[in-house]
């Protein structure tokens, strides 16, 4: 049985000391930072709850935006999960940038988070029932995104675990 993604969050702690791999005896702390709730009312104005895949309703509904393994100052570290207008509008803007030809974004692709330092973006795909959780490049094309998450529970999970290391990042597929 999964972890709930309210528990998967709950799982992470205020603040986690990072050690540079590169600089041994040094290190800086991330931070965890979590809106409250979205209402349905409003994940409902922006997504069609009939087609919104549970998983995102869930997270929405656990956490409106959250900032995971942000570091105060750098910004070179952190993942934001973006609340559902945000989402709506980062989603659009990409879509209508990376036209359907283009392949690396597909119409029903939903971008639910940002990385910080990079043009990276956390992308459910919703045309998937499992590992649909991608780290979307565009620099690369679709088929080198790596899958990063069974479900978002699952992501959220394997992300906790690596501030300030890269291997969440790699497919797991």
């Amino acid at each position: 049985m999964s972890l709930s993604i309210s528990d998967a969050l709950e799982s992470y702690p205020d603040v986690q000391r990072v050690l540079v791999p590169t600089h041994p005896g040094r290190s800086f702390d991330v931070y965890n930072t979590y809106d409250p709730p979205a209402g349905t009312e409003e994940v409902s104005q922006h997504w069609s709850l009939d087609t919104l895949p549970r998983d995102l309703f869930d997270l929405w509904r656990s956490a409106r935006e959250c900032r995971l393994h942000h570091d105060r100052g750098s910004e070179k570290d952190g993942i934001t999960l973006l609340s559902p207008p945000k989402s709506r509008e980062v989603t659009e803007r990409e879509l209508e940038f990376w036209d359907d030809e283009d392949g690396r974004f597909l119409k029903n692709d939903i971008i639910i988070g940002t990385m910080v330092a990079e043009p990276d973006f956390i992308v459910f795909d919703i045309r998937k029932d499992d590992f649909n959780v991608l780290l979307a490049s565009t620099l690369d094309g679709r088929e080198d995104w790596p899958v990063v998450g069974r479900n978002i529970s699952d992501f959220l999970l394997r992300y906790r675990g690596l501030p300030g290391e890269n291997y969440w990042q790699r497919s797991i597929v």
